[in-house]
């Protein structure tokens, strides 16, 4: 039914179409009755099957480029060849078939740990249920930071504001009510007492029914207009540095292409053509995507084992990228276990009484902050059943912007309104206090402080009134201070000093008072002693320059509120790439703003939704593990990229130039579709590579142009062996000259593996993977006993040479090997000396 029908009908008549009773919700029974009828309440994207994974490996240039290589082939009679041509297409689209699948299926494990819980009322009772089984006529209870998880017409609202810039666009919070409209709403925003399904509560709270679920949503009716999901900063620089060897590629096949129409006038012009084509394909890394897919496919249930889920895979990517961490310290670098230490009151009972009746309650005595588990436990059982003789009228919860929470309370006619939260605000609101009283409490505060403990203030006063407002939070009655200790979680201090080692910079951005986070900071070596820890009051004094100087230089910021903490981030991009960890609802512009976004699993739905990887522990070392993840990602397809492009442009500018001067090809399509499929092999066993400290250490900051000049250095040295090849070969029969090249173009890339797998020579290298050394004698054997076959001999003309040749190629090769390996070694170290020396200028 829709949204509009459902507006415009008064509540009790909804109530009575379901079958709801508004006091118990739903049976069970009938629960699982609506569930057969209705199906879950999932919207559910176009599913990727198998075949479809299949089908999509031939959507590539690289195979429409081989299939017209292979009509070529037929038309001028080569049957055998167009035959071998189409082959080696399904070859590559297996490759890819079979990589992707596995990346999928991966995906779909870490979906599991992405579950989105909501509240409903069945049979009475509240209870927490995975939103997929809602069903029409449940009776559910919104709160701030839930994502709307079905079409709900409210029936009962406080402060209700909600976002629905996924359905309109308008960012602006929307204010909703449950009273029905005069008129029948035309369109969304007219329909002001329903929450839309895929938007997110922004503030307040509310109770409504779910009337439409899943695909009937209207969410679900426009699904296939949302928008896809962000591409990377890795992989936009990937598409743009292929687009540039795509074009550098393009104009050179056509420049020799020109050239062999005028040289080659004894060959066919199809002949010519295939031959192009053969070349374009082996020059481009068309296994690229594979190799990074399954990268980071790898990468991600390797994480998911140690409690990192990624919701966004490419973003893995970035995340090794990761040059500053900001995270508030609480969870983070403390154990989030507050034990209450000591109270300063003159009245503990009535501080204590106070500060957990202002305490938020699931049912019972289930409570939900920190601070009141730590309350809860101290209270002697007289006082506990006590909070259940006080009605709750009204109550505005904790925000980080106004660092207090307060609630309105009645017993026996009686009315009266506690506020609690950081002391220094709550100071400012007390009435009454003598000079020398507000300096005992301030010192007991700054005391306290410096131990690394946290400290809550609660005042109260009598109230006359059934509501009242923010600006009655006033004139108060100052009670007590409550001090809680937050132990530091093990080894936090390996953690800060395995971070400096991979050139993490931790900044704690919290909104914990100053002399807290400043004890916290020490005690982990975060900091020096004493050194200065701004507050959000003092950085907003500070001019645009000196403002960056201070976020730059110092690490930890404290009272900070949301506004602040965004400006901090905004700073901080202009120079590095930024992570942010987030929790609550009030981070969720930083969460939007950081390169890479981090959430706890318990964070609202709202923050979750615009995270990119999801913690399901808060711990600092399980970050610190997953930038490790992805800057072995990063490393491993750089290592590809090098090898690949600086073999393949070799080869290919010296297989072109050979045949302008040989009565032959130097090699034939088919044969240079088979070393592409033997160096494939090895070269996406990549993606298993160990990583040295060093590449850990600092990442590359995406700046795949920095790669350029090597590849070119290295593509020199290439060819400048493949013309030694041609002086010592040039004069031989092509049956002979052929089967060398090939075994020569198969050894230097393999070769050329193990030289550019690190910047420091081969023999000071980490040991490469197992799979990588398999794979490589794998692709060396087949080259070697291949020609001995006769397929190779007849589908490929692939014949054995004389084994004092082949020998000869061996020695060639490795000679080629030490000599790129010593030239690489060199070009690093001068890099790097230089690299040193302009940091030192500057």
């Amino acid at each position: 039914m829709s949204f509009e029908r459902y507006s415009f009908q008064e509540i009790e008549k909804i109530l009575e179409e379901l079958k709801i009773d508004k006091e118990r919700g739903l049976s069970f029974e009938e629960v699982k009755k609506r569930e057969k009828a209705f199906g879950l309440n999932e919207i559910r994207a176009k599913k990727i099957t198998p075949f479809s994974l299949f089908l999509k490996q031939f959507r590539s240039s690289f195979v429409y480029l081989l299939i017209l290589a292979s009509l070529f082939a037929f038309f001028i009679g080569e049957r055998e060849e167009a035959f071998f041509i189409l082959f080696f297409v399904l070859i590559n689209v297996f490759l890819g078939f079979y990589q992707e699948l596995k990346a999928q299926k991966s995906l779909e494990l870490l979906k599991r740990y992405l579950v989105r819980k909501v509240k409903v009322k069945r049979e009475g009772k509240e209870f927490l249920v995975e939103d997929k089984f809602l069903v029409p006529g449940d009776l559910v209870i919104l709160e701030q930071g839930n994502i709307v998880p079905a079409d709900i017409r409210l029936i009962k609202t406080e402060n209700f504001f909600v976002d629905e810039e996924i359905l309109t666009g308008e960012s602006a919070p929307v204010a909703k009510n449950e009273k029905t409209p005069s008129l029948l709403p035309s369109d969304i925003f007219q329909a002001q007492n329903i929450a839309f399904s895929g938007t997110s509560v922004v503030s307040g709270r509310a109770e409504g029914i779910v009337f439409d679920t899943g695909k009937n949503s209207f969410l679900g009716k426009m699904v296939d207009v949302l928008i896809p999901e962000k591409r990377s900063i890795f992989e936009q620089r990937i598409l743009d540095f292929s687009k540039k060897v795509l074009k550098i590629t393009i104009s050179s096949i056509c420049f020799f292409f020109l050239l062999f129409l005028i040289f080659k006038k004894n060959f066919n012009f199809f002949e010519i053509l295939i031959f192009c084509i053969t070349l374009i394909v082996a020059i481009i890394p068309e296994p690229l995507p594979t190799v990074c897919s399954f990268a980071l496919s790898l990468a991600a249930l390797k994480l998911a084992k140690r409690k990192v889920v990624v919701r966004r895979i490419s973003s893995l990517e970035d995340f090794g990228n990761v040059e500053v961490l900001c995270a508030d310290k609480t969870g983070t670098l403390t154990q989030n276990s507050l034990v209450l230490d000591k109270i300063f009151s003159q009245e503990e009972e009535k501080t204590l009484f106070y500060a957990l009746l202002l305490g938020e309650r699931k049912e019972g005595f289930s409570f939900l902050d920190p601070f009141d588990i730590a309350i809860f436990k101290k209270m002697s059982d007289f006082l506990i059943k006590e909070i259940f003789t006080f009605k709750k009228i009204k109550g505005i919860p904790f925000d980080s912007e106004r660092m207090r929470a307060s609630g309105l309370f009645e017993r026996n006619g009686k009315v009266v309104l506690i506020v609690k939260g950081a002391p220094e605000i709550i100071l400012e609101r007390c009435q009454n206090l003598e000079e020398s009283k507000k300096k005992e409490i301030r010192d007991f505060f700054e005391e306290e402080s410096l131990e690394g403990k946290r400290v809550l203030a609660v005042a109260f006063k009598e109230w006359k009134e059934f509501d009242y407002s923010l600006e009655d939070e006033k004139d108060l009655n100052f009670l007590g201070l409550l001090s809680f200790e937050d132990p530091l979680k093990p080894k936090v201090e390996k953690v800060i000093s395995l971070a400096k080692k991979f050139g993490l910079e931790i900044k704690i951005l919290t909104g914990d008072a100053p002399f807290v986070a400043q004890a916290v900071g020490e005690k982990i070596g975060l900091i020096k002693k004493r050194e200065k820890v701004w507050t959000g009051q003092e950085l907003e004094k500070l001019s645009p320059e000196e403002f960056e100087r201070v976020c730059q230089e110092f690490r930890i910021f404290a009272r900070l509120n949301p506004v602040m903490k965004l400006k901090i981030l905004d700073c901080l991009q202009k120079k590095f790439k930024v992570g942010f960890l987030g929790e609550g609802i009030n981070d969720l512009p930083s969460l939007k703003k950081a390169d890479v976004s981090l959430v706890v699993n318990s964070a609202p739905d709202i923050s979750r939704e615009n995270s990119d990887i999801i913690l399901l522990e808060k711990d600092l070392g399980v970050i610190i593990r997953g930038i490790k993840e992805g800057r072995k990602i990063f490393a491993n397809v750089n290592k590809y990229l090098k090898c690949t492009l600086s073999s393949n442009f070799g080869n290919f500018y010296s297989t072109a130039i050979f045949s302008l001067f040989l009565p032959f090809f130097p090699v034939l399509p088919l044969q240079i579709l088979l070393v592409n499929i033997l160096t494939d092999f090895p070269l996406l066993a990549i993606a298993f590579d160990r990583v040295s400290g060093k590449e850990l250490k600092r990442p590359e900051a995406y700046q795949l142009n920095r790669f350029v000049f090597l590849i070119f250095f290295l593509a020199l040295i290439s060819s400048l062996f493949d013309f030694l090849f041609f002086f010592f070969f040039s004069k031989k029969e092509n049956h002979l000259f052929q089967p060398l090249w090939v075994l020569m173009s198969i050894l230097t890339e393999i070769f050329l593996i193990f030289s550019v797998r690190t910047e420091r020579t081969f023999f000071k290298a980490p040991k490469p993977s197992f799979i990588l050394v398999f794979l490589c004698v794998v692709a060396v054997s087949f080259a070697l006993l291949f020609p001995y076959t006769k397929i190779a001999q007849k589908i490929f003309s692939l014949y054995p040479p004389p084994p004092f040749y082949s020998f000869f190629v061996f020695l060639l090769s490795f000679f080629y090997f030490f000599v790129s390996d010593f030239l690489k070694t060199f070009y690093f170290k001068k890099r790097n000396r230089k690299s040193i020396d302009f940091k030192a200028k500057s």
